[in-house]
């Protein structure tokens, strides 16, 4: 069983566009750790993830991080943005490619945004044409075997 990931990729898990380490130590666990960069700077996110059919090839995972999960701009200054930290939960699938026990993980979560985040956002979209916030995230990387 391989124990040891790392890879590129883009999303929450990768702190924006960066990359991901996962160590499993039991085949149902993976205990990651991100970082990247996501317009306003480095953002960072780490977390458990239970695999749910371990082994196959297509391998669904349940998440649970905790790191950035939201960016806003101030229309208050220059080209000022703000990162926003809280957990986020979610759902996916690896999808296990080559001989070496390479992934492709891809994954669907909904960042509980903070109360900080809500009254920002609010302020802003009186102050400025914001859209509305998708209230769910994405995250999806290329993920190597070490071992």
């Amino acid at each position: 069983m391989v124990n040891l990931y790392v890879g590129p990729g883009l999303g929450l898990e990768y702190g924006g566009i960066g990359g991901k380490v996962e160590y499993v130590p039991v085949k149902y666990l993976g205990i990651f750790g991100g970082a990247g960069y996501n317009i306003a700077g480095l953002g960072w996110n780490a977390g458990v993830s239970y695999k749910i059919l371990p082994g196959s090839k297509v391998t669904p995972i349940i998440d649970a991080m905790y790191g950035y999960n939201a960016v806003i701009e101030s229309s208050s200054s220059w080209n000022s943005y703000k990162i926003y930290y809280g957990p986020s939960f979610g759902g996916g699938v690896d999808i296990r490619m080559g001989r070496r026990d390479n992934k492709l993980s891809a994954i669907l979560l909904y960042p509980v945004r903070s109360s900080k985040f809500k009254n920002a956002y609010d302020y802003e979209s009186q102050t400025a044409s914001y859209s509305k916030v998708p209230p769910v995230s994405f995250s999806i990387g290329f993920n190597y075997s070490l071992n």
